[in-house]
């Protein structure tokens, strides 16, 4: 029996394994059974649940009808928690049926126990006879009890993220996604139907804490690190290094140890780190770099300036840690200072990036794989000395060969002991993490609760102020001991893992955490005043729910980080300043206005990639409803304009043309000539994205003409005309003047100049279909090369994705490279996978006709049907492609009638765009038909007359397919009937719809 443990306070929170038993069959036994027959059913549950929860060390804290609910991880969490709950789910099974003293109908026997296994915070308080002997609140009750719900008769439903590697100890069924009521994201689970017969626990040795844990099996990765970083100044060598790999595989300590080697020694070594989104600022990394060096920074030129100084003194080593979160200018300063500054080397560690390619193009990437188990071994035998090779084994497997989960577990005295959760979420360290903590001296451990709530890095004299301490009562000897934060010899204290912060952050308790973000707010206003200040200003003012004030730090922090074109961290102060006007009560016109004007300054930093923010569409619908409330005219018209240039972003043309339109006629009856200008280029754009050039160019020629009028000496980039020319010269080349193209693009990036503005990316992404329009192979290559590096440095997913589109396409187009089409059809995917509909269907048609080409029929109908969808809403440029292909295919079907059909498509669209260059494509398209055909003759004359048409629009690739075609030199369409094996693999995501 355990030992009852009163809680010292009520309202603590804890981090248990909660499960939850019910009787299978309740209502049935109930009705067939007297009532003292089902009361000692009832009292047989109740038994064998308790003492099968007390055997594994945790405790009944509710019974109720034929329902109980034990938790586990009181009074002291363990990494076994979850092992234990699911073994005592098992044992109750086992015993239900065996003892129960009475007969009972053979129908309704066995006895069985339906569970449900969760882990999760809670807040526990004292219970009464009404609530039980805890009073357990939170969501991992609910879901416990809803798991026991749908768990199979004699088998516990657990929560594979919170059974984590201990799933091996135990015979399971088939995992399951469940949508849960309540529930945002499904839960993944799997019942357990049976102890694995290997399983078995074994008891772990304390720990020992001194010092660092050994750099085991890196010996090789560091050297060759050193190597490269050695030879990087030689004339062709790259010079950036991506350091690659999962959380917790060793990213950071390599860092540690390449600032320390002897033979960098001539190095003058800089190291900074990135945070993430919630505590980021612009030029986080390199603001930390130059501490102690300058007394003050300001971002962008100087930075630079100052890096170039320092570099011609000696070589310079950066050290750049979690570049996963880098925002946009700290990007940019870097690709500019590899571009620029000779003496220099920079060594970047970062997490995978899943939605694409993990490096930069042209970087030496390093990937980190896991340990091997000698490796580990040697990190288990520095905390646990006296572990016998077998618990070293366990711990190995357990942790997959990742240090960080290898010395967790060491550290946590638990040999044999699985990780709660999957490595990529840091919810499996709460429960590693609360254990370690609680081994620490009590004063130690409120200082890294207090740390934790300051952030990831902080200075030692917030630490000292918020908590209430003398700086010299602050022992950073004994906390770096603890291995939990790191002290350097500089103002900056931060934790040794970030995802160590956010397991101890999320232990402490919503009110103690608010007030000390409060007092972090005030000590942060008392210091004195400089850019990191005030974005960690804006962190602590919301988290302490001080919404005033934090929508005027966020204000502040957002028009900060544009000022550096750090779109993406801008992006979040600027919806965090909206939410914290919107919590502290939009009560008077004045706040309403203000709210709307940081809705137009969000749109800003969303026009350049869309698809960082799928789901902003309704704040922006917020802001019109809001202005016409007003009934400023002025604020509508621009709020009707900001919804409209967001809708044109995700690709929703006529509603984008109709705000628009609303917005544009306000401007004009109001004579704001300026606004009105503005309104007419997004305008134009957008019926330009729709093919409605007649509309379109009067309107962008409109709004260029009255900016070039309205332009003043020293104006930054002229981000609408650059765009408004990006557009014109689309328009250009869907016509076939592509002389007139090329010159529209000319004069945008003459606009844009040396920039590195986002705007620059956007002509680029306009001038890459273009080329891939002419069949300028070459040239695309180079400019979808450029076009990558700036996407990368920025983090910009949309034109990164049209690069790889349009540089796969034209890979595969020109040379028939089976790795083009596997970097078109990723390009695809990830605009599918975040809702992407700006112009794709430009994509769909290229990948319809690969598909088609190599064989892949159903793919290709896939795509055809997100083509058509597309049309449907007048985004028709990928139209021609597809159907063109369509129509080939089906013509090798011997289906003449839906070829022709296809055609008629083909030509309609051409026609309504008033499209030569597609006119040209269908005749060469309706030469390669009637050849398949046998109808000679007739393709002559076909082709001939493409050959004509792309001889005056200077279309010299597709002039050569033609003059094949009439020299009887052109092979037959390669593929039709036969699948190529690559697009078997790569063209497998579903279509966007």
């Amino acid at each position: 029996m355990i030992e009852n443990t009163p809680l010292e306070a009520a309202g603590q929170r804890w981090h248990l394994t909660l499960l939850f038993m019910d009787l299978c069959a309740s209502s049935r036994l109930a009705e067939r059974l007297e009532a003292e027959q089902f009361a000692e059913v009832l009292g047989t549950l109740r038994r064998v649940c308790h003492e099968a929860v007390e055997r594994r060390k945790g405790r009944v804290v509710r019974t109720q009808g034929d329902g109980v609910l034990a938790i586990f991880g009181l009074p002291a969490p363990a990494e076994d928690d979850c092992f234990r709950a699911a073994s005592a789910a098992l044992e109750a099974q086992e015993d239900m049926d065996r003892e129960y003293p009475m007969s009972l109908p053979e129908d309704l026997r066995p006895l069985q126990i339906h569970s449900g296994l969760h882990g999760g915070v809670v807040l526990l308080a004292d219970g009464d006879i009404e609530r039980g002997r805890y009073d357990v609140v939170g969501d991992a009750a609910n879901t416990a009890a809803r798991l026991a719900q749908f768990a199979p008769a004699g088998s516990v439903l657990a929560d594979l993220d919170s059974l984590g590697t201990y799933v091996r100890h135990f015979e399971i069924g088939a995992q399951v996604d469940l949508k849960l009521p309540g529930r945002t994201a499904p839960v993944r689970a799997a019942p357990i139907v049976s102890r694995a017969p290997s399983a078995r626990s074994v008891d772990a040795a304390a720990a020992v804490r001194q010092g660092l844990t050994p750099l085991a099996g890196r010996a090789d990765v560091l050297a060759a690190l050193a190597v490269t970083i050695q030879a990087s100044q030689g004339a062709s060598a790259r010079r950036r290094i991506d350091l690659v790999g999962p959380p917790g595989i060793g990213k950071s300590r390599l860092l540690e140890e390449l600032g320390a080697l002897p033979q960098l020694a001539g190095w003058r070594t800089l190291r900074g780190s990135c945070a993430d989104e919630s505590r980021s600022r612009a030029l986080r990394p390199f603001a930390e770099m130059i501490e102690g060096w300058v007394m003050s920074v300001s971002p962008g030129e100087d930075l630079h300036e100052w890096l170039r100084a320092a570099a011609t003194e000696s070589p310079l080593l950066l050290l750049i840690d979690d570049w996963q979160w880098a925002d946009d200018a700290s990007r940019q300063l870097l690709a500019r200072l590899l571009a620029e500054v000779t003496g220099l080397c920079a060594v970047v560690a970062m997490r995978p990036w899943h939605d694409a390619p993990d490096t930069e193009d042209g970087a030496a990437p390093f990937v980190l794989p896991p340990l091997d188990e000698p490796a580990s071994s040697q990190i288990v035998e520095r905390w646990l000395p006296a572990a016998d090779p077998y618990t070293a084994a366990a711990i190995y497997r357990q942790a997959g060969g990742v240090p960080l989960y290898v010395e967790e577990l060491a550290q946590s005295r638990l040999a044999r002991r699985g990780l709660v959760r999957d490595a990529d979420h840091p919810g499996w360290l709460t429960q590693l993490v609360a254990s370690r903590l609680s081994l620490l001296p009590l004063e130690q451990q409120e200082m890294i609760r207090t740390a934790a709530v300051l952030g990831s890095s902080f200075p030692r004299r917030l630490l000292a102020t918020v908590g209430g301490w003398r700086e010299s009562d602050l022992d950073w000897a004994a906390l770096a001991e603890g291995d939990f934060l790191i002290a350097s010899s500089g103002e900056t204290v931060r934790f040794r893992h970030g995802l160590t912060r956010d397991a101890v952050y999320e232990s402490v308790a919503l009110y103690e955490r608010r007030a000390l973000h409060r007092r972090a707010t005030r000590a942060l206003a008392a210091f004195e005043a400089d850019a990191a200040a005030l974005e960690a200003l804006a962190y602590h003012a919301r988290a302490a729910e001080l919404w005033g004030e934090a929508a005027d730090h966020a204000e502040s922090a957002a028009r900060q980080a544009m000022a550096a074109f750090g779109m993406d961290v801008a992006r979040r102060h600027y919806q965090a300043a909206l939410d914290a006007l919107e919590r502290d009560g939009l009560r008077q016109d004045a706040q309403v206005r203000r709210w709307c004007l940081l809705a137009h300054e969000l749109g800003l930093t969303c026009i350049f990639d869309p698809l960082a923010l799928p789901d902003v569409l309704p704040t922006f619908e917020r802001c019109l409803e809001r202005a016409r409330s007003l009934g400023d005219p002025d604020l509508v018209a621009r709020s009707a304009y900001w919804l409209g240039h967001i809708c044109f972003g995700l690709g929703q043309l006529r509603r984008a043309a109709a705000h628009l339109r609303e917005a544009l006629l306000i401007a004009r009856q109001a004579r704001d000539a300026r606004l009105a200008a503005q309104i007419e280029a997004t305008l134009g754009q957008t019926l330009a994205a729709a093919g409605d050039y007649p509309a379109a160019l009067p309107l962008m020629d409109s709004a260029l003409a009255a900016k070039r009028r309205g332009v003043r000496k020293g104006d930054s980039v002229a981000v609408g005309s650059a765009f408004t020319l990006a557009s014109k010269g689309g328009i250009c080349g869907d016509l076939g003047d592509f002389i007139e193209a090329q010159a529209q693009f000319d004069e945008a990036m003459a606009l844009a100049g040396d920039s590195t503005h986002p705007i620059a990316n956007s002509i680029r992404s306009w001038a890459m279909v273009v080329l891939v329009w002419q069949g300028r192979w070459s040239e695309l290559a180079a400019v979808s090369a450029e076009s990558a590096r700036r996407a990368h440095a920025t983090e910009a997913l949309l034109p990164l994705a049209i690069s790889r589109a349009c540089e796969g396409y034209g890979r595969w187009r020109s040379s028939a490279d089976e790795d083009g089409l596997r970097k078109l059809a990723a390009a695809v995917q990830w605009l599918q996978q975040r809702r992407g509909r700006f112009m794709t269907s430009i994509y769909h048609g290229w990948l319809v006709e690969a598909l088609a080409s190599t064989g892949d029929m159903a793919g290709a109908r896939r795509q055809a049907a997100a083509l058509f969808a597309r049309a449907r809403q007048l985004d028709s440029f990928g139209m021609g492609d597809g159907c063109r292909a369509l129509a080939l295919a089906a013509a090798g079907e011997a289906d003449a009638r839906r070829a022709a059909r296809l055609m008629a498509y083909a030509d309609h669209w051409a026609s309504v765009r008033g499209s030569r260059r597609e006119t040209a494509l269908n005749t060469l398209c309706r030469a390669r038909l009637m050849r398949l055909n046998g109808r000679d003759s007739e393709a002559l004359a076909h082709a001939s007359s493409a050959l004509e048409a792309f001889g005056a629009m200077h279309m010299d690739w597709h002039a050569q397919l033609a003059r094949a075609l009439i020299e009887g030199k052109e092979p037959q369409p390669r593929g039709y009937g036969e699948t190529s094996a690559v697009m078997k693999a790569s063209a497998t995501a579903p279509s966007a719809s």
